[in-house]
């Protein structure tokens, strides 16, 4: 998409805004209906912050200097494909998206910049982005909204369910009206302490294969990597109520041992790197909050590691199921 309007005012504050550029980040984490969306959907701030919030600030600057059309962020592809495994609805989505704009406001206001013609830029560049946000959510069958009750999930939380409660600048999450269960006596103790040693190592492992893949990779830590998940998913198939969350994991193993067989572009290893991490994050919570806090179904977190687990899988597909974009055919993005 070709610019349509002249940016002069955005160009000439251009240093400013990359100077802030991390603390407009953390802002817009700050914001509270973003913060409590991020956490109602088991999304945590701060990875949310460091693969998909600092990249987009970093694509509205690109698209100031002129370096980016507007409309065409990569960022947002893994974002969105990311949300739609959390079943977050384009209502939530626009939450969460508008939140930028409320943290490049108060940038403003700090610097004493706020001017008309200046905000009608930010607005104008803002704006074209998200009808492309909006494209793509159709464009991948995300739903506007989830009937729930008698309301709708991303027009509000559930206040019965969700207490958000501030204390030392951390959101606590309380379910006073649903006892929490923990699971630690279903496990024995030898299998939680391998599970967790296993997370870190697929950690460990994940960042330095998606790093070292661009010069040729290292077959050791992907069959080692492949390895210790096919442990993982062992442990959890010899437990009846984890049995199928422990099959998926065991055949992502299988997937990964493709890695070093595929030739990913770097845009790809960035959507790989920022999926694994996801996927690591999804499995901690899923541990401590089955074995250490408590939850009220002990297969809440199944749908999103599977979705994970499914993503991750067709993006190393030699199918190329997940296609990249082009010229003539990329998704216009935020």
């Amino acid at each position: 998409m070709k610019m349509n309007k002249d940016i002069d005012n955005l160009k000439k504050n251009l240093n400013i805004f990359e100077e802030k550029k991390d603390l407009i980040a953390k802002e817009w984490l700050l914001i509270d209906r973003v913060k409590a969306r991020l956490i109602e959907h088991k999304i945590n701030p701060e990875f949310f912050e460091k693969h998909f919030a600092i990249k987009v600030i970093e694509y509205f600057l690109s698209v100031i200097k002129g370096d980016s059309n507007i409309g065409h962020c990569p960022t947002i592809s893994v974002m969105l494909m990311f949300f739609k495994g959390k079943k977050i609805t384009v209502n939530d989505i626009f939450v969460i998206c508008d939140g930028l704009k409320e943290a490049l406001l108060v940038m403003l206001l700090n610097e004493e910049m706020l001017d008309e013609s200046l905000l009608r830029e930010m607005f104008y560049v803002k704006n074209s982005n998200f009808v492309g946000v909006l494209r793509d959510c159709a464009y991948m069958n995300i739903p506007l909204d989830i009937e729930n009750g008698d309301g709708f999930i991303g027009e509000k939380i559930q206040k019965e369910e969700i207490i958000l409660t501030q204390s030392n600048e951390d959101i606590v999450l309380t379910t006073p009206k649903k006892e929490l269960k923990t699971y630690d006596d279903y496990v024995i103790d030898n299998d939680l302490a391998e599970l967790k040693e296993l997370e870190e190592e697929i950690d460990s492992l994940g960042a330095l294969i998606t790093m070292n893949h661009t010069n040729g990779g290292n077959s050791e830590q992907i069959d080692e990597m492949s390895e210790n998940l096919d442990k993982y998913g062992h442990i959890l198939t010899t437990y009846p109520l984890f049995e199928n969350l422990g099959f998926n994991i065991k055949e992502l193993s299988i997937n990964i041992k493709d890695l070093s067989e595929v030739e990913l572009s770097e845009n790809k290893i960035n959507m790989l790197s920022a999926l694994i991490e996801s996927f690591i994050h999804d499995l901690i919570m899923w541990r401590k909050s089955l074995f250490e806090v408590g939850v009220t179904n002990p297969h809440e977190f199944d749908n999103s590691i599977i979705s994970s687990v499914d993503t991750i899988s067709k993006l190393l597909s030699k199918d190329e199921n997940i296609n990249e974009s082009s010229d003539d055919n990329e998704m216009e993005l935020f």
